[in-house]
């Protein structure tokens, strides 16, 4: 029998090859940058791994491979065939060749640090000599001068080849050694638990693993924190239950917005007497930040927690904690609409800003620009996010600089910079995927949904928001409404109406009567915004009164300003006080004009359609303004606002876009106020 050595595929080939495996497979998406990294370009891996994939998902061979460095399964499914040849190969190995293959197993990405050897009694020479003889065998490749296996299937099958015993020892072995080269390097001291705990010794591993944690936490990689720590609590309940790791384990959950795991262990911690003020103080944070990512009941809730984090956090003294507090005070009024809570963020913010020895602290500037941005300043937002930047860049964590890139994200959006818009969301997407936050990718990805519908780029926008969705459903993101309603436009846009109306009632059922203020608003503007796009004037009315009612009192803290009193202003219109509604436009048209350019381009529109409902055309100056969405670049939304009615087509003789359910309306004249059914569909009542 002859060895056929199969040539290592280019990164596009092995891709094309992954994608058209999955194609015929049930599952889609699959998980292409995870399959090329442990297949290594070799395509019987790839197939192997992408077949498998497509049958177990979860619980598939490349889940196994991948534990290898953390929580290595007992045994692993790898085909029998691939072992034997293995075996036979092996045996051609020389005693010091077959244990430095089994050491490098146990190594990993280490492999080619060769004082680590030392473990099995080779000299630094002689491992590098053994090394560049597995190189030669086929059991390793060299990639950028340094040693790596082949694919993650080699290393598998040496891995498993050694004895449980035998493996225990080794990985006790190599723990030992890093303890005595990486002393003080706390960056690897998750890395020395891990071997530990592989080795059975969790006494021994449960101080790295807590200064390990730790450290990993602080560079906003809460993942690798959560991972180690729960496998101590599982392995060892007694020194699972201790405060220390319980803090570290709550915060690890709560970085990663995974706050359903996380609120059992902040109530606990909650009632221990022997938390000091400062660890109470990050208790009470975590249970604010926990009630904002469950977005439960009307907000009072978040609210509440918010308030009781800040009181903590004040009785501390400590500026950092005080500004944190304050930025979930800002969050929680802007879930709620209360005005009363806003102006205790900002108000705080102000006073730490105002100390010179704090004028910095970054949380605080943090604070006060979110807190401008939602009472609609993004301008000032902006400046001061770029502050932050500037202060944080140096040591702030991917966690800490994704929110600032979405912060300039979002007020660039509100200013009408799509193009930056675009960059700082994609910048803060990067970010997130590296600290592993589903829930912040879902939001991230949902509104570069909707940056892209607005430049027009629809197909992209579908494909981001699809992203959203993706990442929102795998962790039941409380901002997976968003992702299923930003996706709509788009999809409306394409002429992909029954996709829009998929997303509506998935929406619709989502929803439920205990989501909080501002996700009701979100759903209602949405649903509102449909409506009309499907000529349904009736159920636009029914609905724009809805979003009235629950915006009563609250409209300071409306998420999406210029929705809200188009579709305002539309009801006005249609219950006969157009005089009012005309006013209002024209005013609010001046006041955001070059302020809150966004909002400015709903608000001109509803004008021109005022106007034409008014008056038969649209006033000269109207047109002038209406030039502003080709200057910006905004031919989506431009295009969307002609789909729900307020704007006509560029070209009246012929318009992109097709309702099917009426293919013989271009625009809205709205001249009869009962057309279509008045009646909502199910879920549809909010209140």
């Amino acid at each position: 029998m002859r060895q056929l050595d199969l040539e290592v595929l280019s990164p596009d080939f092995a891709k094309q090859l992954v994608g058209k495996l999955a194609s015929f497979a049930p599952r889609s998406d699959p998980p292409m940058e995870r399959i090329l990294k442990a297949a290594g370009g070799n395509p019987l891996a790839i197939e192997l791994l992408t077949r498998e994939w497509a049958e177990h998902g979860a619980a598939s061979l490349l889940c196994d491979l991948e534990a290898l460095d953390t929580q290595p399964a007992p045994s692993i499914g790898i085909p029998r065939a691939i072992g034997v040849v293995f075996e036979r190969q092996t045996r051609r190995l020389g005693a010091d060749i077959r244990a430095a293959l089994d050491l490098a197993a146990v190594l990993g990405r280490r492999l080619n640090e060769v004082v680590l050897y030392a473990a099995i009694d080779l000299s630094p020479g002689q491992a590098a000599e053994a090394l560049s003889r597995l190189k030669d065998e086929g059991y390793l490749r060299e990639i950028s001068g340094e040693l790596e296996f082949r694919n993650e299937l080699i290393r598998a099958q040496a891995y498993y080849a050694v004895a449980g015993t035998t493996r225990q020892h080794l990985h006790r072995r190599v723990a030992d050694i890093l303890e005595k080269s990486h002393a003080n390097d706390k960056a690897i001291w998750l890395e020395i638990a891990w071997h530990h705990l592989r080795g059975g010794q969790v006494d021994r591993a449960y101080p790295f693993a807590i200064e390990g944690a730790e450290a990993v936490i602080a560079v906003g990689a809460p993942h690798g924190a959560e991972e180690i720590l729960t496998a101590v609590r599982s392995l060892d309940p007694e020194l699972g239950m201790s405060n220390k790791l319980q803090l570290l384990l709550a915060k690890a959950l709560i970085g990663q917005s995974k706050a359903e795991p996380a609120l059992p262990i902040i109530e606990k911690l909650a009632l221990e007497s022997a938390l000091s003020l400062h660890e109470q103080a990050e208790v009470a944070m975590m249970r604010a930040s926990a009630e904002f990512l469950l977005s439960r009941g009307l907000g009072s809730r978040s609210c509440e927690a918010a308030k009781t984090a800040l009181e903590a956090a004040t009785r501390t003294e400590d500026a950092q904690l005080v500004a944190e507090a304050l930025f979930e005070c800002a969050r929680a009024a802007a879930e709620d609409g209360a005005s009363d809570l806003f102006k205790i963020a900002e108000h705080g913010a102000d006073e730490l800003l105002g100390r010179p020895e704090l004028e910095k602290v970054p949380m605080a500037m943090l604070t006060k620009a979110y807190c401008r941005l939602l009472l609609g300043d993004p301008g000032e937002a902006r400046k001061r996010l770029r502050s932050v930047l500037h202060l944080s860049q140096p040591r702030a964590n991917a966690a800490q600089l994704a929110l600032i890139h979405s912060g300039l994200g979002i007020s660039n959006y509100f200013l009408g910079h799509f193009e930056d818009a675009y960059h700082e969301y994609s910048t803060a997407l990067e970010l997130t995927r590296r600290v592993g936050d589903d829930a912040r990718l879902c939001t991230i990805a949902a509104n570069l949904c909707a940056v892209l519908m607005n430049r027009g780029d629809y197909d992209d926008a579908v494909r981001y928001g699809q992203l959203g969705v993706k990442h929102g459903e795998s962790c039941s993101s409380s901002y997976l409404l968003v992702a299923y309603t930003n996706l709509i436009d788009p999809y409306m846009l394409l002429g992909q109406e029954a996709a829009a109306m998929d997303c509506l009632e998935k929406a619709t059922k989502w929803i439920g009567p205990e989501r909080r203020w501002r996700l009701r608003l979100q759903f209602l503007a949405e649903a509102a915004s449909f409506a009309l796009m499907q000529r349904n004037i009736g159920l636009a009315m029914e609905l724009i009164g809805q979003l009235e009612g629950v915006s009563r009192e609250r409209e300071i803290a409306i998420p999406m300003t210029g929705t809200y009193w188009k579709l305002k202003s539309f009801r006005m219109a249609k219950l006969g006080q157009m005089e009012e509604a005309q006013r209002t436009v024209s005013s609010l048209a001046a006041h955001w004009k070059n302020s809150m350019v966004f909002s400015y381009l709903d608000i001109v529109a509803t004008k021109a359609w005022l106007e034409g409902l008014q008056e038969g055309t649209v006033r000269h100056e109207t047109a002038k303004e209406l030039e502003v969405f080709e200057r910006l670049g905004a031919i989506g939304k431009r295009q969307l606002l002609v789909l729900q009615g307020f704007l006509q087509p560029l070209d009246r003789a012929q318009s992109p876009i097709t309702l099917r359910s009426r293919p013989d309306r271009a625009d809205l004249s709205l001249s009869d106020a009962n057309a279509g059914s008045s009646t909502p569909p199910a879920g549809f009542h909010t209140e």
